[in-house]
């Protein structure tokens, strides 16, 4: 067995394991979401590419452990309606792989390491992310009291945005509220169609969402958000100083958002799935495009 082939079985146990489930690992587009639009701040706010490199690897490590708690913490408090859904009850809580008491054991050590990392930022930075500790506790209450948690889960999901450039660049600008609303408004969008996959088993178990509430609009609806958010990230771009090339890369990344919305069938769970996870598609396109942007 060649060394490759050994490292690939290797990284399937590890990935394939019940505490690299429970905090998603085997799922990394979550990680994706949650990360890009911090490295999007860091392209716009760094004003060198050794400063660029250097907080966006602390990004990487910090959205991989922010994200791991958040699933962590949600799987807590929905760990008996989780049991009841189809696409989560084999979840390691829900399934009872996993008793509540080692949850509270990983979540302390993914918990640890991004505080870690957190408080060696800058104290804006530092600030930024602790407001963001009490919304990730509270976001799974709000889908069994409102139909938006998706927009809780939006200002909580994106707070590296403010992290990252308030890290690269400690001085308030209004480019980086505006890459924070729009980052805010595309996880609204795309959550909202990832929530169409369990539409009927929320309804069964009286869970509420955006994706319940705007039903046959989601598609309209979702194009608006998205439509907002691309001028705001591009308002953003402009006022960074950012260069030509950025731009038919934002054009690209608009015209897939406008193909996924019209495309959308919200009846159909798969193709929610793939139109949720086509958006890191989406991300990445507008970070090279940022990059290359930084360049001409």
């Amino acid at each position: 067995m060649s060394i490759y082939h050994k490292f690939l079985r290797l990284w399937e146990g590890l990935i394939s394991h019940k505490y690299s489930r429970l905090a998603r690992l085997d799922k990394p587009v979550g990680i994706y979401l949650a990360l890009l639009p911090a490295l999007w701040a860091v392209a716009l706010s760094a004003k060198s590419w050794g400063i660029l490199v250097g907080y966006s690897l602390v990004m990487v490590v910090g959205a991989i452990a922010a994200r791991s708690a958040g699933c962590i913490i949600n799987d807590l408090w929905d760990q008996k309606i989780d049991a009841e859904v189809e696409r989560t009850k084999l979840r390691p809580l829900a399934s009872g792989e996993v008793s509540r008491q080692e949850a509270f054991k990983l979540l302390a050590i993914c918990g640890g390491v991004a505080l870690s990392i957190l408080f060696c930022l800058p104290w804006f930075a530092i600030a930024v992310g602790l407001c963001a500790i009490p919304m990730i506790a509270i976001y799974p209450l709000l889908k069994r009291t409102t139909f938006y948690p998706q927009v809780l889960l939006g200002f909580v999901f994106n707070i590296g945005v403010l992290v990252a450039w308030y890290s690269v660049s400690p001085h308030f600008s209004y480019q980086a509220v505006m890459l924070y609303i729009a980052s805010v408004l595309w996880t609204i969008g795309y959550d909202t169609i990832y929530g169409h996959q369990d539409r009927v088993d929320d309804l069964a178990n009286d869970v509420k969402s955006l994706s319940i509430k705007m039903g046959d609009k989601t598609s309209a609806g979702v194009w608006s958000l998205y439509q907002i958010m691309m001028l705001l990230i591009v308002i953003s771009a402009m006022g960074s100083g950012i260069g030509l090339l950025f731009y038919p890369f934002a054009a690209m990344a608009t015209y897939y958002l406008y193909w996924q919305t019209i495309t959308l069938d919200i009846s159909n769970p798969q193709d929610c799935a793939d139109k949720f996870r086509s958006n890191a598609h989406v991300g990445l396109l507008l970070w090279v495009g940022m990059l290359l942007g930084k360049i001409l």
